[in-house]
């Protein structure tokens, strides 16, 4: 990975970081909807994965793609496989979902723990050795 990459990643992290410690705010303000409307988006990873696709598939229109498919689940996005997060967790969406139904049962302490679990995550993530599409 060059500086460049490291900084793009770098500054997408320190942004999901930072959504997510709104979303502790809106938490600990019991709001269910601001909950949920900060952490169920395509988030800055999420962008610097498609960056990071669109830099290995340029010129190759459809063709690339089809040599990108496939991934850990039937259900993940080709961008995935080029996300920092998806590479070095597993995948983003099995949290999401386990946070969301804490959200939408008010289990407001469970929310709060697998939030910062996420912040603590996303603290400790190597950024320094290159990120690529996880097919195999």
């Amino acid at each position: 990975m060059n500086e460049t990459d490291r900084e793009r990643w770098e500054k997408a992290r320190l942004a999901v970081i930072d959504r997510w410690r709104q979303i502790i705010g809106r938490i600990e303000a019991q709001d269910e909807g601001g909950v949920l409307r900060l952490s169920n988006v395509m988030d800055e990873f999420c962008q610097e994965a498609i960056t990071a696709r669109e830099a290995l598939t340029q010129g190759e229109g459809e063709s690339g793609d089809a040599a990108l498919k496939g991934g850990n689940a039937p259900s993940t996005e080709v961008r995935c496989l080029f996300c920092r997060g998806f590479a070095d967790r597993g995948d983003c969406l099995s949290m999401l979902d386990d946070f969301n139904r804490a959200v939408l049962n008010r289990r407001w302490e469970k929310a709060k723990e697998l939030a910062e679990g996420y912040i603590g995550a996303l603290q400790l993530m190597d950024l320094s050795h290159p990120a690529g599409p996880t097919v195999h």
